[in-house]
């Protein structure tokens, strides 16, 4: 028994995958004296594999970024390290809580049907303060800018954009780390 995958590219220049399955029947002498097998066309089930495969990639970045966050101010909490510091204390629990219901969006995101069946991404703009989405970007990085003594600096602007927050703030930590 065999099967074996092809890459087919047609006339037209699209490209087909046909899965070609086979046995062959042996006559007494070990003999082959008939092959018998089928093809098949699996382009739908190669691209849902390769989707998939893309999907997960995607989304696993995504969520590694706010959970090495989060979990970066927690570690820093639970060893003391700000325990003569309540104002860096409290800054590591509001990086951990933004980061939290980032996340939270993040999943709610995944979570739409319509949208992963659209294969569109729905950016909803709003106007937004950019000094705003720099320190987003900058709190969620700072703890692992700490952890390797690299330091963040910026400059506050006053302006506003007309963006998708959560998109925004994902390529600015993307840019930074």
């Amino acid at each position: 028994p065999y099967c074996t995958i092809f890459r087919v590219i047609r006339p037209d220049g699209t490209t087909r995958y046909v899965e070609s399955r086979g046995e062959a029947a042996l006559n007494h002498q070990g003999q082959v004296v008939r092959v018998f097998g089928i093809a098949q066309d699996i382009s739908e089930r190669y691209e849902i594999d390769r989707m998939k495969d893309e999907f997960i990639g995607i989304v696993s970045h995504e969520l590694r970024t706010p959970m090495t966050a989060i979990q970066s101010s927690l570690t820093m909490l639970t060893a003391g390290t700000f325990d003569d510091d309540p104002e860096q204390s409290a800054q590591m629990l509001r990086i951990a809580q933004t980061n939290t219901d980032r996340l939270v969006r993040l999943v709610n995101d995944i979570l739409d049907l319509e949208r992963l069946e659209s294969g569109k991404v729905q950016l909803i703009p709003e106007p937004y303060p950019i000094a705003d989405l720099m320190e987003a970007a900058i709190d969620t990085l700072q703890p692992l800018a700490d952890q390797d003594q690299v330091q963040l600096i910026w400059e506050p602007h006053q302006a506003q954009v007309m963006v998708d927050p959560d998109a925004i703030i994902q390529t600015l930590t993307n840019l930074l780390s």
